[in-house]
């Protein structure tokens, strides 16, 4: 198993066990979805927000785990990518879905991540009086996310957009 994939894993289950621990700590009534100002507009009981944020981190891990296995068994021509003609051939598709694999773990590394800290902003919320969201700590951390997302996407696209080139096509600049 590639260490991106242990780290996708990892991260699951970090957020599983961080749910068992925040449970005996939050009321029973949790405040789940913020609105203008950070101010809570609605709410869930305990048990249920633990069911949906477990559900959460598990469906999101088993995508970004399981889709390059998907991809595995899609005709090629299904496969949205640069060059698939090249990158799916037959000598390169297991290189190609290897560092796709790769790849998508770590987009649902930092989609752990960044679902953990809002998990996390979340509960320490609701252990406030009142219940307010401090919007100065989410903001940032979904700005960050939605710049390595971009990042993470452009490199994606340049990395399979151009096939290496063969030894004999090389050229030295004249």
């Amino acid at each position: 198993m590639s260490t991106s994939r242990l780290w996708l894993l990892g991260t699951a289950l970090i957020g599983i066990l961080l749910q068992i621990y925040y449970y005996s700590q939050l009321p029973d009534r949790v405040a789940t979805h913020f609105g203008a100002g950070g101010l809570p507009n609605d709410w869930m009981s305990k048990g249920a927000n633990m069911a949906m944020a477990i559900g959460l981190i598990l469906f999101l891990s088993l995508i970004f785990g399981l889709l390059p296995l998907l991809i595995k068994k899609v005709p090629p021509r299904f496969v949205n990518l640069p060059k698939r003609e090249y990158w799916l051939s037959p000598e390169n598709r297991e290189n190609t879905l290897t560092r796709l694999a790769s790849s998508m773990s770590v987009l649902g590394v930092a989609t752990n991540v960044f679902i953990l800290y809002v998990l996390h902003l979340a509960y320490r919320t609701n252990q406030s009086h009142p219940v307010k969201l401090n919007e100065g700590m989410f903001w940032p951390a979904l700005g960050s996310f939605m710049t390595f997302a971009a990042v993470w996407s452009v490199l994606l696209v340049i990395r399979f957009n151009s096939p290496p080139m063969a030894a004999d096509e090389k050229t030295l600049p004249h």
